[in-house]
């Protein structure tokens, strides 16, 4: 009796976050098939004719122009921040992981004055609120013609993201025996032999999982992308912003951009994320 009614509690209580979770996702996609007028309808529509033409719209673009009173913000750059989004992710997070495994596996495995000083500065980095370093930054990039450039984004999202990679993955690199390193060094494998060859492939879900959070934060980072971009190198995440106009929220095409961002990271997690729940549970398990 008393498991049953545990059971009972702990199902309510998954509803209860799922309802918190998944209702805002509803309510915007729901949004995405009204027009504009229906958007603002209060109270709400629960019944009414859906249409594409929001999307259509993201997609492919619409002039600015005023239609029977209602001002249309341009759209046709949308793609484009896409492919921004795409190449700027993809490469800042390979990156990431090639600086960030051997760092992780040096803190974990070697020995070495100051490595407990060293390996709380890595960590102090996540302590520091992005906002506060912006100022510098933006003076450096300046300088240095980095602004609105993929380039610039890239190298911002390395060093934000890489002191995630180095702790995921030296929780990872403790968690495997000492021996299968020292058995390869006494193979003839050097340190980077026995980094390459014994602890990456023993790791590998580790990776995988370091990797798809890394990812998933370059694409859904705001702060760097709308103060270090402004025409060429926007990314994906700008997109709404174009929709907030002097005149005019465009709320059913913000909340069309709005699911089209998010599909990209939903597919991506669903297809990886047996890889993320290994990943993220191997360090809690000693083999």
């Amino acid at each position: 009796m008393k498991k049953t009614l545990g059971n009972i509690l702990i199902y309510f209580m998954v509803a209860i976050i799922l309802i918190f979770a998944l209702f805002p996702l509803w309510w915007i996609a729901n949004i995405s098939f009204k027009t504009s007028e229906e958007a603002l309808v209060i109270p709400p529509k629960l019944i009414y004719e859906p249409t594409l033409k929001n999307y259509k719209e993201v997609l492919f673009g619409v002039e600015r122009e005023d239609n029977e009173g209602r001002w249309v913000p341009s759209t046709k750059g949308f793609m484009k921040q896409v492919g921004n989004s795409l190449v700027v992710s993809l490469t800042a997070t390979f990156v990431a992981m090639l600086a960030g495994i051997p760092a992780a596996y040096a803190l974990s495995k070697f020995k070495f004055k100051k490595k407990q000083n060293i390996s709380f500065f890595v960590l102090s980095t996540r302590f520091v609120p992005p906002i506060v370093i912006v100022i510098p930054l933006f003076v450096a990039f300046r300088k240095l013609g980095l602004m609105d450039t993929k380039l610039g984004l890239i190298i911002l999202y390395v060093f934000a993201n890489l002191s995630l990679v180095i702790w995921m993955m030296k929780g990872f690199f403790d968690e495997m025996p000492n021996e299968l390193a020292e058995s390869a060094r006494v193979d003839g494998c050097g340190q980077f032999g026995a980094l390459f060859k014994i602890a990456v492939p023993v790791t590998l879900h580790g990776i995988a999982a370091s990797a798809i959070l890394v990812m998933i934060n370059c694409w859904n980072e705001f702060l760097f992308a709308v103060l270090f971009t402004a025409k060429n190198a926007k990314t994906v995440t700008l997109a709404v912003m174009g929709y907030v106009t002097v005149r005019e929220v465009a709320w059913s095409n913000m909340a069309a951009a709005g699911i089209l961002i998010t599909i990209p990271v939903l597919i991506f997690t669903i297809i990886s994320q047996k890889q993320l729940v290994q990943g993220l549970t191997a360090g809690a398990v000693k083999g």
